[in-house]
């Protein structure tokens, strides 16, 4: 359940007293950033969420698992100096989706999936045909990545690599990339090596839409960087989302992650379908609509 927006009370955590805070939010007390965990969910019994304020880097971190593993909401404040560029505060509710939009959630996943399936076979079964023809290999290539909750589940797409391309470990897959193979250059360019997620959806491991799959490894390294990068594991993890349709090969990996977190806390069936018809139309339609730029990736598929 969504928290509201008004009559939000959240416990500030930092050393200095907040700037103006938006109508509606208001701060029920503050302690320090070193504050024990035990001592924090005793706070936390009468508030809604944390405030963060000038909190270091390690310390945010680990305030964010907290609220994440206790399901309560965070209002992150930038610094002064950031205000100026930001405007306002970037507020992060309590992710995660209602009984009923879940319901809707699956409903049109399931929906979707097995209509792609039914329209899309003879494509999918081309474009393995295709992977076969070029060297022999493998048709299908699967790789460990991330989902709702952090559970890890066998993520499905056509080999567009040669078959030891993590020969020496595993490496950023560039568009450039010598790895790939001709075949699956074109499969890429059409995002066509996606498709065999479709089965993902059927399953229930993905969503039509969401915050795209992150292999384990890389996910701890983001999170490291930026704590608010474990917030979008609240939802299923998704073939298209909204960094994919308005992110382009320069947006920055922290202004993906703005997209992703907004999908999150304003999600919609409505924002569901629109999603979807504008990547069919960005891959349909390139010059006409939405342009999907190629993406660095981080798997040799």
């Amino acid at each position: 359940m969504r928290v509201r927006m008004h009559g939000l009370r959240l416990l500030l955590v930092g050393k200095a007293p907040p700037p103006p805070l938006p109508d509606g939010i208001s701060v029920c007390g503050r302690v320090p950033p070193e504050t024990q965990d035990a001592l924090l969910l005793q706070h936390l019994q009468s508030c809604d969420g944390l405030l963060l304020y000038r909190v270091d880097p390690a310390q945010k971190n680990r305030l964010i698992r907290l609220c994440c593993s206790e399901s309560r909401c965070i209002c992150a404040i930038p610094d002064p100096e950031e205000i100026l560029l930001q405007g306002r505060p970037l507020l992060l509710w309590k992710p995660g989706l209602s009984p009923l939009q879940r319901f809707a959630k699956r409903s049109l996943d399931l929906v979707c999936s097995l209509a792609g399936i039914l329209l899309l076979w003879p494509v999918m079964l081309g474009c393995a045909a295709a992977v076969k023809c070029c060297d022999g290999g493998a048709v299908l290539y699967r790789q460990q990545r991330l989902t709702e909750g952090g559970r890890v589940f066998t993520c499905l797409k056509f080999r567009s690599m040669i078959p030891d391309a993590e020969a020496g470990g595993a490496q950023l897959a560039l568009p450039e990339d010598a790895r790939i193979t001709p075949v699956g250059a074109f499969l890429r360019r059409f995002r066509l090596d996606e498709l065999p997620q479709l089965f993902n959806i059927l399953h229930g491991e993905m969503s039509m839409v969401g915050p795209r799959p992150e292999r384990p490894a890389f996910a701890e390294r983001y999170t490291a960087q930026e704590p608010a990068f474990r917030l979008r594991l609240q939802v299923k993890a998704g073939l298209t989302g909204l960094a994919q349709v308005w992110g382009r090969y320069d947006t920055p990996p922290s202004e993906k992650l703005r997209m992703d977190l907004t999908y999150i806390t304003r999600y919609s069936i409505f924002k569901d379908v629109e999603i979807i018809l504008l990547t069919a139309r960005a891959l349909l339609l390139p010059p006409h609509g939405v342009t999907l730029q190629p993406q660095p990736k981080e798997d040799p598929t």
